[in-house]
């Protein structure tokens, strides 16, 4: 549990927090970011987060953003976040923090963009579990991560494994971190795995949406 400094005598109901102590607190601080229908396709988007006694975040709303379209899936990505409790004087306490972060996305209908949905079609099959084995053997562009300064300097290696959902055309859906080194190394894993591309899983000759593990190995050359 996170101690919270506080000059008062008496817990805070709420106590401010900087960007650094809330991501140090959550499990996991990496966004993905879905393509957008206009505007920016890279930028900065604040959201102002409320987190309660025992670490699930109550609220996420927007602050400002250069890319409007990109705010609704910041808030829902941050609502699923869990967070190790804070505490103030041994008494777990609310947190509050105003979060910035960098996004880089695509427009829809660009190369490699995800397709849109059509909500008349009908509903989606579940995702098809596929090892990790034949999913890289599909791999068609890959961009290797950037090795976090602090921990290349410190000579620290690790690894990033992450559940992954890859859609019909072989576009990463969803990243969904499950066991890394170093929160540093799945953001960096994360920021460069979301713009790999496969080649589509066919099923009786039908693209479908698989399920699989991606893992991501840093090693200090």
């Amino acid at each position: 549990m996170m101690e919270i400094e506080n000059a008062s005598s008496v817990p805070a109901a709420s106590s401010k927090i900087g960007q650094d102590s809330f991501e140090g607190l959550a499990q996991h601080s990496a966004m993905v970011w879905p393509p957008v229908q206009s505007g920016n396709t890279s930028g900065k988007l604040s959201m102002y987060v409320s987190v309660d006694r025992d670490g699930k975040v109550r609220e996420a709303y927007p602050l400002n953003s250069d890319n409007a379209g990109l705010q609704a899936a910041a808030r829902d990505q941050l609502l699923k976040w869990r967070l190790k409790p804070a505490a103030n004087q041994g008494v777990p306490v609310q947190v509050e923090s105003g979060l910035t972060f960098e996004f880089t996305t695509v427009q829809e209908g660009a190369i490699g963009a995800p397709a849109p949905q059509n909500s008349s079609e009908a509903p989606a099959m579940k995702p098809i579990v596929v090892s990790p084995a034949v999913v890289s053997s599909m791999l068609t562009k890959s961009y290797a991560p950037v090795y976090p300064q602090a921990l290349k300097i410190a000579r620290i290696s690790g690894k990033v494994e992450m559940d992954a959902v890859i859609g019909r055309n072989g576009q990463i859906v969803s990243l969904t971190p499950k066991y890394s080194t170093d929160p540093e190394f799945t953001k960096a894993a994360i920021t460069a795995v979301q713009h790999w591309a496969y080649q589509p899983y066919l099923l009786n000759g039908s693209p479908v949406e698989v399920q699989t593990v991606i893992t991501v190995k840093f090693n200090v050359q």
